[in-house]
């Protein structure tokens, strides 16, 4: 098989919600809006890079935008046919074993279609969504085992925060193409609100808001309340009803209608596949875009003489394009600090490829490979290859530091030690602890002052120097609040295995994810410090703390 057959029943999932989106708007709010909405669908930058992905998502949106056409041919059609109750069920099914929250889509049509059906129709109506219910029903065991999983937020020990109070208004304003398009789509629909008088909400743009409204508030608070849940992607299932709500506002005479559509397509068009680059930056497979890399490094550098490094790569992948190149790919997968340094001390390798590697993995890195010569960010993609020599085409570094401190230039930090341990003789810092500190250095700030938005990094550094293995010994950070109660914890233990008395450095690392704005607000204060658990004798010969702008291509990816 080829990824073209795997992507094409996507790609055909989005082009089918693209033609039920134009064919709901233009029965039921007339032509403006239905080409208002397949216009988004078709160039909205959140749609198009959902799109061609082998995932749950455009099936879902194309299954949930077709189970809403039949719900209102069940609610408001005079006629009501047997195939319309038969595709009801159909996609009700297709949306719950596609996804839970598709599913919860379709549980939230079928109980607010009650509400528009009559003596007569109540009944079928009922019986429909049961038959729906009974086909689902040999599925249930896949639902509750999934569900016993727990979630994904960092409670659970996932990855996903809870979304912050300005989330609704991320979100439209990603549906409606990033950066500043909505603000387009915002007056057309007060000025067309103000000029038609005529222009009031009836029942089916009421329906399709309160659809789309009670998805969003169930997903917002149980992401807020028990476990996060609210991404971009899974709120494009609802999505569709705030499009249709929202444009059928839109009322425009027939050429004006043509004009304004003609305008915001080409205006989507530009934002999505100039402005964020689409095809450059947001169609990068990651895995096979770093294999690429490789191969063309080795071509450069000669069998053997690349190293790569890869981070969250899955192993199949790089079977997959080992196999497709007919090459094996010299690599090592997660490695920890510790293989790192003797991988890299002993390499004779010319070149090291990393990829998807945090800052403090890249720190160390340049530690035996200094020289920049290529690098790439996108959304998917974050690639990097090193050197062990300068050559005409070596770069600068591509990180943005915004701040940093050191002993002797401090700036917004506050450092602690005992000053009558500094070797006041030598020219660098040196600095002696021995067995009767256990907290021999830190350094504090308040968070606002050294952080400045989510996506950034806080990377401290530190050379040491030992004559003995340092076995409990490691560089923290934490997140206090006001009253110094710890909100957030962590770093790195020095392993038993790392002996050197000409001196190594440590590198720790704390990501400003989503946390962050409520960090600034309660007005936090970061701490890096030395935990000495066993009470050894060492040197410290530098402790640096840098923020720095790290990957910023994927944490500004949807503004």
């Amino acid at each position: 098989y080829s990824e073209f057959w795997v992507k094409l029943p996507f790609v055909l999932f989005s082009l089918a919600a693209i033609l039920y989106s134009y064919l709901f708007g233009l029965k039921w709010f007339g032509k403006t809006p239905a080409l208002i909405t397949a216009s988004l669908f078709s160039f909205s930058y959140i749609f198009l890079f959902y799109a061609p992905l082998a995932r749950m998502y455009s099936g879902g949106l194309f299954f949930s935008t077709a189970l809403v056409y039949y719900l209102f041919n069940l609610c408001f059609e005079e006629n009501k046919r047997t195939k319309d109750y038969v595709l009801f069920v159909l996609f009700i099914l297709l949306c719950a074993l596609n996804n839970h929250l598709s599913c919860l889509f379709a549980l939230s049509c079928g109980v607010f279609g009650l509400f528009f059906q009559n003596k007569k129709t109540m009944l079928v109506y009922l019986g429909t969504c049961v038959a729906a219910v009974i086909l689902y029903l040999p599925h249930i065991g896949i639902t509750l085992a999934q569900l016993g999983q727990g979630g994904i937020g960092h409670s659970q020990d996932g990855w996903l925060a809870a979304p912050d109070k300005f989330a609704f208004f991320s979100l439209i304003k990603t549906l409606f193409g990033t950066g500043y398009v909505w603000i387009v789509f915002t007056l057309a629909g007060i000025i067309s609100f103000i000029v038609n008088t005529n222009s009031v909400i009836n029942k089916k743009s009421l329906l399709l808001f309160v659809l789309f409204l009670s998805n969003f508030f169930i997903i917002y608070f149980y992401s807020v309340y028990k476990a996060p849940i609210f991404q971009y992607s899974v709120m494009l299932f609802s999505a569709p009803c705030f499009i249709w709500a929202f444009a059928s506002i839109i009322k425009i005479k027939k050429r004006a209608g043509m004009l304004f559509v003609t305008g915001i397509s080409a205006l989507l068009l530009i934002q999505s596949l100039f402005m964020k680059n689409f095809f450059e930056n947001a169609v990068l497979n990651q895995a096979e875009f770093q294999a690429n890399k490789y191969f063309e490094a080795e071509n450069k550098y000669g069998k053997g003489n690349v190293q790569a490094l890869y981070f969250g790569l899955q192993p199949y992948f790089i079977v997959l394009y080992e196999a497709k190149n007919n090459e094996r790919i010299n690599y090592k997968l997660d490695a920890n600090t510790e293989s790192i340094r003797n991988l890299l001390k002993n390499s004779k390798a010319k070149a090291v490829l990393l990829g998807d590697a945090s800052a403090a993995q890249t720190e160390l890195v340049k530690e035996y490979y200094p020289y920049l010569a290529e690098y790439k960010q996108c959304l998917n993609v974050n690639y990097s290859l090193y050197t062990k020599e300068r050559t005409p085409q070596t770069l600068n570094s591509y990180e943005n530091k915004l701040d940093s401190s050191d002993y002797f230039h401090p700036k917004n930090y506050e450092y602690s030690l005992d000053k009558n341990k500094l070797n006041a003789q030598a020219t660098g810092l040196e600095y002696a602890v021995d067995s009767l500190n256990e907290f021999p250095f830190g350094a504090k700030s308040l968070l606002r002052n050294v952080a400045f938005k989510e996506g950034q990094i806080i990377l401290a550094k530190i050379k040491l120097r030992s004559k003995e293995a340092l076995n409990d010994v490691s560089l923290n950070y934490n997140i206090t609040t006001k009253k110094d109660s710890t909100l957030f914890f962590g770093g790195l233990d020095i392993h038993s295995t790392i002996e050197d008395s000409s001196g190594f450095y440590v590198y720790t690392q704390i990501f400003m994810g989503s946390e962050f704005k409520q960090w600034i607000k309660d007005d936090c204060k970061i701490t890096f410090f030395i935990w000495n658990r066993g009470k050894h004798k060492f040197i410290i010969n530098d402790f640096q703390i840098i923020t720095i702008d790290y990957w910023p291509a994927r944490w500004s990816w949807w503004d």
